[in-house]
């Protein structure tokens, strides 16, 4: 755990500077069930920190938490085998996640007697704790793999029309997904984003609902730049502009493939060559 605090030494008020530099390190039966995440940063400003070449599993809650903190690079990493979100962040800014791959995230079974629909998904950017979070900017999600989640591969931000020189969320792959690939929103820390917004270079492959799934309020939504393969329920596109008024839907530079005759199917799978399926 990595953060900034306060404390008195005598009568003296010192600040502690949290900050973490890790390179080519191995974590295993790390985190708490129902509580700590195995890596963890929590309030962590004042300093950056640098999470590369390692490797996370066999942990009984998140793999990797971060909420109100800025400036953390997460490269060339592997969270593999936690419950039941892989990585997160929440109200953090200037967070770099790329390159890394996030695998064989299970549902929590100690919440299954309180019956509670409970939050899953593989990497979750700035939508966990609460959705509409203005004060998570400036994030890039790029280059990643997903495979084998629940909910979700991706839940994370989208970028302004046409601007495909940033890198919110780009070249990033979902495969295996008990859920939807890519699940994609207008980030409500960019006011233009009502207006419009965009989810490109991205792919998803053998998913047990949509590949990509936009459904949000806005005035136009543009997908480009995607592969789509063997998902069973395609992928889906749908803006709503206002209460009542239908917003536009605009798809293009994209691929859409159907069966393959590859075995790798999603968690409860079966159904690759039995039942019908659609692309968009």
């Amino acid at each position: 755990m990595t953060g900034d605090a306060s404390e008195f030494v005598g009568e003296t008020e010192v600040l502690r500077k949290g900050q973490l530099i890790m390179n080519n390190v191995e974590m295993f039966r790390c985190s708490q069930a129902d509580s700590v995440a195995c890596l963890r940063f929590e309030s962590s400003k004042s300093k950056p920190s640098i999470v590369k070449g390692s490797t996370f599993y066999l942990g009984k809650f998140h793999g990797a938490s971060i909420v109100k903190s800025d400036y953390i690079v997460l490269e060339d990493n592997i969270w593999f085998d936690f419950t039941p979100i892989g990585v997160r962040w929440d109200y953090s800014n200037f967070i770099r996640f790329a390159n890394n791959f996030v695998g064989l995230i299970k549902k929590r079974t100690t919440f299954t007697a309180q019956k509670t629909l409970d939050k899953e998904g593989g990497v979750i950017a700035c939508s966990y704790e609460v959705d509409k979070q203005t004060g998570c900017t400036d994030n890039s999600i790029v280059n990643n793999i997903v495979a084998g989640a629940k909910y979700a591969g991706f839940v994370a931000p989208g970028h302004d029309c046409g601007d495909y020189t940033t890198e919110y969320f780009k070249d990033n792959v979902a495969h295996s997904v008990d859920g939807v690939g890519h699940a994609v929103y207008p980030n409500p820390g960019i006011p233009k984003h009502a207006t419009c917004y965009e989810a490109s270079n991205m792919a998803a492959y053998k998913v047990l609902r949509e590949g990509l799934w936009g459904c949000f309020i806005t005035s136009r939504f543009q997908a480009s730049k995607i592969t789509m393969l063997d998902n069973k329920l395609g992928m889906v596109l749908q803006s709503v502009d206002g209460d009542d008024a239908t917003g536009e839907n605009h798809l293009e530079d994209a691929m859409i493939y159907g069966e393959t005759e590859s075995p790798d199917c999603p968690p409860g799978g079966g159904f690759c060559h039995k039942i019908n399926k659609f692309g968009l």
